[in-house]
This record gives structure tokens, C-alpha cells and sequence, in this order.
């Protein structure tokens, strides 16, 4: 690569660097550029240095105008000089292209391209110049071997010579030009611009540069730059117009290949979901695209100059620890000269105020042959919702596994909590075979058996209506009752279980009896006073337990309050969740399924209210809860039970058909109505039940609703239809609303759950039977 000698004489500095920085440009040229600022050191380089090219301002402090000029022709009449001055003037620059410049340009014309083009013009036309002024051989030698085309032409277009490169390119013979327009080797578009060229320069005699349209003698297309310039004779006389062509097919196309690409970059970049961002060697934002905008919370005019070190980004890694400007990606990678991925980091998004976070890869980028990165390049997608999803899990598998313990937990509770009344049941039934046993250890031991059996069936109640509220089968049968009734009922009977204890028992209510007819499901309400209280008196040893209710902003909020061991600050939440246990020495003491206080909120919730506690460690605890006040309008309601003692005796002889698989069953059915006067038939299935209605209707029938062949809810639909007035009672283990309401839409007249009492069951029947 030629070194090519560059002088440039001028006084503003800055003019001085942008022309060496615009001549840098070009990398495929190597100057060697010298400065000077005044007339004086500039002829004095001059006379001691031969350069290529001198590129001359007019205005210097020592002289100014066509004197300068002047001033260096007269020192080397041959200097190759090009102008460029800030002065815009017409006429100046014709005059010095015609004392001699190569050209004059004006400073707020020059660009990097039009100077580097222009010095290699001047340079290529003053050696041409030279050499047709030297030797007629040597000009022979550089027009015919000249990589572009050249053509003489008069001032009215017509060729006066070419080259070979021109024969070459365009496929016309010698004799097929010479002589012609040169209009004829251009599109017609392109030859009136030709033209128009021609005439320009013959008139101003400055170089004229166009971009045409040639067509080769086959018709094919040829995009060429045309450099054009008028040469005089020595006594100033217009000789010919040279114009030299250079073939930019396939830089023309190179150009446009690379115009669609960067469309394609461009639209790609401003497109994609990826937030893209470009930072320079410092570190500093100086481009990004859209989706950077959406992710980051800010517009580009906010990113822009900033870097990784501005604490307005509040970075954290995963742990929530500080993440530093020195270790961000971006950073890494222009330190490092390595590629960086797959970084997650939190930023602040000012416009939601939160963290985003985001999955960053770097990359650094470099100049040829340059091993420092001139650039980063950072893409990074938001991963915030993957995050909230894997926070999601990894908390759900935390809550799996503390359920997996609790329900561990559970089980071995479970298992002692029924083994126990059941030790108690079958060893204390066992004993009753002694034929030595006396009565009253009999009924000691038959009194213990039935306090065991009523542990276990509130065991078995707890677990299937935990299965129930598990399940989402909960329903709500709202009844009007007084709930001032309610409360005297539960009181008086907790009352008699404390008898003997050194506790007292409180009773609060809020309402008068009118105000206090409401509408809810009682006996739901009633199952949490009962389990609430039954828990006071199960934790507190000694002091008081207090139980009531008052209306507070439209609801009704009832509390039991114990000055029992009391609960830490840290449970009050736990204590509600499934198979939880207070971890608790005299706790654990005391038996539970560890469900009562999660049934008794899901019920609070099913009536429409909620349920919280206070407490104090070795003080007490109040639990609360509230229900919608629902008030009866304008109606008196008497008290909510039926007292099993009523009915307790069948009058007269009656048949009672008793649907039942279970033999065992049946035969406890048959021997609690062995001495009344009943006489009982048995149906081991649905459809032998049907059967035997139809051979002998009985007055009442019991129904168990699980059977082979044909179930109770079916059995009891069609013995309905021929029998409509018979009272059917369910008897049966099925204990859920679901199961109550489908037996009572199936014809159901009345539900007893087993197990059930020798009471129960006569009043039921007592009840159906003489209504």
C-alpha cells in the first residue's frame, strides 16, 4: 500500500484534526501528514519536502486570499494543491482551478468520502498531467493500463479517446466510439446528467463527480462513478474534458446487500422480545432497543450514557445481596474479552416500582486485529414471572413437605387417639363375659365403654368432616332459631362438666331473646362453640372460662376466652392449619386430632364470617369468630331441640322393614326393638326391600343407603311410587349435607348417621310412626 505525503496548511486546529481524522477513514490508503499553520513554515516545508498532496487553506494569519496561492505556486510551480477554505465563493474557486489547483472545496462541503475520493482525483489527474506533459509514451502507458476507464472528450461530447479498460468493460470496439457521442454508452436518463456534467465542467473547469447508468454494447446494466475535469495547454487554451470511470457494479451491490441487511439488523433489533442494549468501551448505553424500553421501565432517552455503575439500576443477585456495577455482565465482558451468559439479576422498573428480573448474556466486540473490545453488546429477557412461578413452587414444595410432616404427625396421633377409647372398649367388653363380676363394676364398666365409644365416634366425626371440607362438600342448612336458646343449652351442659373443677364458667350475651331470632346453620355454629369450648377446658387447669357473643358492625362476634397455658405469637396463624398441634408439653398431654380448630374455621368462613385468636403464653387465649346477623323478621321462635326422653315408647304393634346388607347391623336394630311391640322383617338388598313392600307393606321403613344390587337412594325413589305416604328414615354410615340432601330428595322422611343410640332411634321411629 502507497504512502501518500499530505501537507496540510491550516491555522484552526480543529479543522486541522477533522481533515487528518476524515483521511483516516480510509483504510485502504496510508498518509504520512504533516502540518503547518502560517504561510512562512508552510513555503519552507515546501521547498525542503515534496509532498502528494497540499491542502491549502486561503485564510492563514500571515496571508489571506489567492496571495497564499500565489505565494506556494511561485515556490514549486507544479505543487499538487487542493483548497479548502471556509469561504463559499464562485469565482475564487474557478480562478484557482485555473491557476493551477486541483480543486476548491468548501469546509462545509467536505466530507470524509468527497475528501479521500477528491485527494485521490487529484492526485491520479495530476500525474496524468505530468506524464502527458513529460512524454507521450508515458501517457500512452497509464491511460491504456488504467484499472478504470478514461475518455477524451471536446466540449461537445465527442470521444476523442479511451481506453482499453473501457473496450474491456463495455464490449465496444475502438472504432465504435471514437467519434461518437458519448451519450451513447449511458442510459437516457444518465446521459443528460452526462451531459449537463460536461458542459458545467467546460464552464467552470472544477471537477464534477456523478454516479451514471452505462450500458455495455449487450445491454447489460453498469453503475459507474464518473470523476470529469477539463485539462488546458500551456497557454491556457481549452484542450479536452477527461473523464475517468471507475465500475461500482459490485460495490453498488456490495452496498445494497448491505443496506437490506441493516434493515433487516434494524427491524430484528426494534422486533424481538430480548431487550438488546449497546454500551462503548467506558461502559456507557449508547443504543437499545424496544423491548429494553418495556422490560427496563424506561425510554431510551433515560438508558442513554448511562452505565452499569449508575445506582439508580438498584441490582441484586438472587439472594437479594447488592449487585455491584463491576460485576454486571456488560463490565465482565469488556474487561474480560470473553463472552458472559445466562446472569440472572433483579433491576428496578420505575414505572411498576418493582424488581425485574432478568436473564442477561455479553458480549464484547472488536475491531480487526484489536484485542481490547471497542463495545458490548447485552441481550437479556425478563424471567420475572419464571421467577414468581419457581418462588411459587419452591414454596408449594416447602408447604408439601411441612404437610407431609404434620399429616405424619397426624397419623400417629390419629392411631393413639382411636386406640386408646378402643383399648378401652374391647378390654372393658371383654371383662363383661366374668360371670363373678358384679353388677355395679358392670355398669361401671358399661358406662366407661359408652364415655369411649362417644371419644371414638367424635374421632371418626372430626376425620370425615375434615375429609368433608377437604372434599369442597360442605353445604350450609340455615335454619331461624334463637340463639340466646343456643347459648343456655351450651352453657348448662359445659356447666355440668366442670362441676368439681377449680374453674369458673362465664356466660355473655348480646341480645335480647326477640333480637337474638336469627337465621343461620346452627348446627355448624353449635359444633365451634362446642369444639372451642371443649378445647378451653381441655388446656386450662384451674381460673376461668368465659363464653358469649355481642353485635359489632352488622355481625355477630362470639368469643371463648380460657386462662389456660395460651398460644405464642408465632402460632396464632399455624394453629388453624391442618393436623397442627400446639408443640406444647401439658399440651400434647391433652387428646386431639389435631383437626378441630381447621374444622371449626372452615365452618366460621362457610357461615359467611372469620375467625382469629389472641393469646398470651401461660395467661390464656380468646378465640373469635363472627357470623352475618341474620334477623327473623316479626316471628317468635321456641327452643331449637327435641328432647330425647320424648316418645320414648311404641303404643301399639307396628311393621318395620329394615333395608340392611350388614347382618351385624341388623341384629343390633332388631335387639334395641326387641321389647317394644314391633315386628321387624329384614331386606339384605334394595331390590329385596322393593319385594317384600309390595308382599306386606310395612308401616316404616329403615334404610340403609350402601347396599349390593340396588342402593337405598334408588330403593327408596321407587318403593315411593307405589307406597308414596310410608316414612322411609336413612340409616346409614354416609354422614355428609351431599348425602343428607340426596336421601331427603329421594324420599327420604328423616337421617340418623350411625352409629346412633338406643334413644335416638325410638324417638325417630315414635316420631314418623304417630305424627
Amino acid at each position: 500500500m502507497d504512502t501518500i505525503s499530505v501537507l496540510i496548511i491550516e491555522d484552526n486546529q480543529g479543522d486541522a484534526r477533522l481533515i487528518e481524522e476524515y483521511l483516516r477513514l480510509d483504510l485502504s490508503v496510508t498518509y504520512s501528514i504533516h502540518f503547518t499553520s502560517t504561510l512562512a513554515d508552510s513555503l519552507l516545508r515546501i521547498r525542503g519536502q515534496k509532498f502528494d498532496i497540499i491542502l491549502v487553506d486561503l485564510g492563514l494569519p500571515d496571508s489571506q486570499g489567492m496571495s497564499t496561492f500565489d505565494e506556494i505556486v511561485s515556490i514549486n510551480p507544479r505543487s499538487p494543491i487542493v483548497i479548502i477554505t471556509g469561504v463559499d465563493n464562485e469565482n475564487l474557486g474557478i480562478e484557482a482551478i485555473r491557476k493551477g489547483a486541483l480543486n476548491y472545496l468548501p469546509k462545509n462541503q467536505v466530507n470524509a468520502i468527497l475528501l479521500n475520493r477528491t485527494i485521490k482525483h487529484s492526485i491520479q489527474l495530476k500525474r496524468i498531467n505530468e506524464e502527458l506533459f513529460e512524454t507521450r509514451e508515458k501517457y500512452k502507458s497509464i491511460f491504456e493500463e488504467a484499472p478504470n476507464m478514461i475518455l477524451s472528450l471536446d466540449s461537445e461530447g465527442i470521444i476523442l479517446d479511451c481506453n482499453n479498460r473501457t473496450y474491456l468493460l463495455l464490449g465496444y470496439t475502438k472504432d465504435e466510439l471514437v467519434g461518437q457521442s458519448f451519450t451513447k454508452m449511458f442510459y437516457p436518463a444518465s446521459a443528460e446528467k452526462a451531459t449537463q456534467s460536461l458542459r458545467e465542467i467546460f464552464k467552470t473547469g472544477l471537477i464534477c463527480s456523478d454516479e451514471l447508468k452505462m450500458a455495455r454494447k449487450n445491454g447489460e446494466e453498469v453503475t459507474v462513478l464518473v470523476n470529469s475535469s477539463v485539462l488546458n495547454n500551456s497557454i491556457g487554451e481549452e484542450l479536452r474534458a477527461y473523464c475517468i470511470i471507475e465500475d461500482i457494479t459490485g460495490r453498488k451491490r456490495l452496498e445494497e446487500e448491505i443496506r437490506v441487511s441493516e434493515v433487516k439488523h434494524r427491524t430484528l433489533f426494534e422486533t424481538m422480545l430480548q431487550g438488546v442494549i449497546y454500551q462503548a468501551a467506558d461502559g456507557a448505553i449508547i443504543s437499545a432497543n424496544k423491548a429494553s424500553e418495556r422490560i427496563l421501565g424506561l425510554t431510551l432517552d433515560q438508558m442513554m450514557g448511562r452505565t452499569s455503575f449508575d445506582p439508580r439500576w438498584k441490582a441484586i443477585h438472587e439472594d437479594g445481596s447488592d449487585f455491584i456495577g463491576e460485576a454486571h455482565p456488560s463490565i465482565e465482558a469488556l474487561k474480560t474479552g470473553k463472552e458472559i451468559s445466562n446472569v440472572v439479576m433483579g433491576i428496578f422498573n420505575p414505572q411498576n416500582e418493582r424488581t425485574t428480573w432478568i436473564n442477561v448474556n455479553a458480549v464484547p466486540q472488536f475491531v480487526a486485529g484489536e484485542s481490547i473490545a471497542y463495545q458490548v453488546y447485552t441481550t437479556f429477557e425478563d424471567i420475572t414471572d419464571r421467577k414468581i412461578i419457581e418462588q411459587g413452587l419452591i414454596s408449594a414444595k416447602e408447604k408439601a413437605e411441612e404437610s407431609d410432616k404434620l399429616k405424619t404427625a397426624f397419623l400417629r396421633n390419629i392411631s393413639h387417639e382411636i386406640r386408646t377409647p378402643l383399648n378401652a372398649i374391647v378390654g372393658f367388653s371383654s371383662l363383661l363375659d366374668n360371670p363373678r363380676l358384679s353388677i355395679e363394676k358392670q355398669r361401671s364398666f358399661i358406662e366407661t365403654i359408652n364415655r369411649s365409644s362417644d371419644h371414638l365416634l367424635a374421632i371418626v366425626n372430626d376425620v370425615v368432616e375434615f375429609s368433608n371440607i377437604e372434599a369442597g362438600i360442605l353445604q350450609l342448612n340455615k335454619d331461624e332459631f334463637n340463639l340466646n336458646t343456643i347459648m343456655n343449652d351450651l352453657y348448662n351442659r359445659f356447666n355440668t362438666l366442670i362441676s368439681g373443677k377449680s374453674l369458673e364458667f362465664g356466660f355473655d350475651i348480646g341480645l335480647s331473646d326477640p333480637a337474638a331470632n336469627i337465621i343461620t346453620d346452627v348446627t355448624k355454629l353449635t359444633q365451634i362453640l362446642s369444639n372451642l369450648t371443649n378445647n378451653a377446658l381441655k388446656f386450662t387447669s384451674q381460673g376461668k372460662i368465659n363464653i358469649g357473643y355481642s353485635l359489632i358492625d352488622g355481625n355477630i362476634q362470639f368469643h371463648v376466652s380460657d386462662t389456660g397455658i395460651g398460644i405464642s405469637e408465632d402460632k396464632f396463624t399455624k394453629i388453624f392449619d391442618r393436623f397442627y398441634q400446639v408443640e406444647h408439653s401439658e399440651a400434647r398431654l391433652c387428646e386431639g386430632t389435631g383437626l378441630g380448630l381447621s374444622i371449626c374455621k372452615a365452618y366460621a368462613e362457610l357461615l359467611g364470617g372469620k375467625m382469629w385468636v389472641t393469646s398470651t403464653q401461660n395467661e390464656g387465649s380468646t378465640f373469635f369468630f363472627t357470623i352475618p346477623y341474620d334477623i327473623v323478621k316479626n316471628k317468635n321462635i321456641g327452643d331449637h331441640h327435641i328432647s330425647e326422653e320424648k316418645n320414648s315408647e311404641v303404643l301399639t304393634t307396628k311393621i318395620v322393614l329394615v333395608a340392611e346388607d350388614d347382618v351385624i347391623n341388623f341384629e343390633l336394630v332388631r335387639e334395641l326393638l326387641s321389647d317394644l311391640n314391633i315386628k321387624v322383617r329384614h331386606a339384605l338388598t334394595g331390590s329385596n326391600a322393593i319385594q317384600l313392600c309390595k308382599i306386606e307393606p310395612p308401616d316404616l321403613i329403615l334404610m340403609d343407603l350402601r347396599m349390593p344390587d340396588m342402593d337405598g337412594f334408588e330403593a327408596t325413589k321407587r318403593i315411593k311410587e307405589f307406597l308414596p305416604d310410608i316414612p322411609v328414615i336413612a340409616l346409614t354410615a354416609y354422614s355428609t349435607e351431599i348425602d343428607r340432601n340426596k336421601a331427603f330428595s329421594c324420599g327420604c322422611s328423616d337421617f340418623v348417621t350411625k352409629p346412633f343410640t338406643r334413644k335416638v332411634l325410638i324417638s325417630k321411629i315414635n316420631e314418623h310412626l304417630f305424627r
